[in-house]
């Protein structure tokens, strides 16, 4: 299995936002565009209300003070509270182009997109992300996100959840208490650990 680390993020994030130049650096992801071209994947029903808010080219001297650039980041916010994706795994240093908040935020849209596609998708990545991420990646809330937001595939995950047994709420236990569930999947905060799988089987 290939282990996905900053390289393979900006590759994918080049690949899925169409970007005219190849993506080589976490400042690129400041004014929030390339995260909010992602949303508009994820979550089509939640961003429309919001897409005429956003300033896809937004022109700006300082991203930590420009107008439009705030304005597309309440759009972030907004999309994640409407899609219910807990608002602590935006931290705030991901505006200034902070290396670990910006990483944290590009596994869980990439996390999000391979999951909306295939629900026992699995993947090692190079390097552990914080405990809130972690807990929202191993919870049934990683697929509600999905179907909240109207996903491409929102009625499919949806008849495959439905099947399941319900699920107790999100928790902090450890990884090898989690294993026995049908859900389960390895933390990704621990870096011995790092494969995320969830099996629906």
């Amino acid at each position: 299995m290939q282990t996905i680390g900053p390289r393979e993020l900006f590759s994918w994030f080049s690949k899925i936002s169409k970007a005219t130049t190849p993506i080589v650096n976490w400042n690129e992801f400041g004014d929030a565009v390339l995260f909010l071209k992602v949303f508009k994947i994820l979550f089509p029903k939640v961003f429309e209300p919001y897409s005429s808010k956003v300033f896809w080219n937004p022109s700006y001297y300082d991203v930590e003070k420009d107008p439009q650039v705030t304005q597309n980041w309440e759009v972030v916010r907004s999309v994640m509270s409407d899609s219910s994706i807990p608002l602590e795994i935006l931290n705030p240093n991901i505006r200034r182009g902070e290396e670990h908040s910006c990483y944290n935020f590009a596994v869980m849209l990439y996390f999000l997109y391979h999951l909306m596609i295939d629900l026992s998708f699995s993947a090692d990545f190079s390097f552990p992300v914080s405990t809130s991420l972690a807990t929202f990646l191993q919870s049934p809330a990683s697929v509600e996100c999905l179907i909240n937001g109207g996903s491409e595939y929102s009625e499919t995950v949806n008849q495959h959840w439905s099947q399941q047994q319900p699920q107790p709420a999100a928790s902090t236990q450890s990884a090898s208490s989690r294993r026995s569930k049908s859900h389960s999947r390895r933390s990704p905060s621990q870096p011995r650990e790092r494969r995320h799988k969830r099996s629906l089987s």
